[in-house]
């Protein structure tokens, strides 16, 4: 059974130009740690419409399923190298999301990982890639 998907909301953290606004983990191993996530935007993004943000997941292995994120808050989603697979319903009712890249390490998406993406223009999946 997947990890429960920890959330670690912190307040918002201005980094240079950027906000970080969540993250927390979202791995199917041990404590769930094998995948971290942060939600960031923008200063201009946040004070002028703080639902435009970027998901970026890092780490290595599988990904638990469901969305510890704000789904109404991402827009682009950046998986990096090393996970294995994108867990069920994981950006299921990310109305906003308008793009993704899978990585090659991606070999397989789980069931309605992507149900109900109503502005999803942009899906990149690398030659060669999983059985999706």
């Amino acid at each position: 059974m997947a990890a429960l998907c920890l959330v670690a909301l912190q307040a918002c953290e201005e980094v240079e130009d950027r906000v970080y606004l969540w993250s927390g983990t979202c791995g199917a191993e041990g404590d769930g740690s094998n995948l971290t996530w942060e939600l960031v935007g923008t200063r201009s993004d946040y004070d002028h419409d703080p639902k435009a943000c970027t998901l970026t997941i890092s780490g290595q292995g599988e990904m638990a399923d469901g969305s510890p994120w704000g789904e109404e808050a991402i827009v682009q989603v950046f998986l990096e190298p090393g996970m294995t697979n994108i867990g069920s319903y994981a950006f299921s009712h990310c109305n906003g999301l308008t793009s993704i890249t899978i990585p090659e390490s991606v070999t397989s998406i789980g069931e309605d990982a992507f149900s109900y993406c109503s502005s999803l223009t942009s899906v990149t999946i690398p030659e060669g890639g999983g059985e999706y």
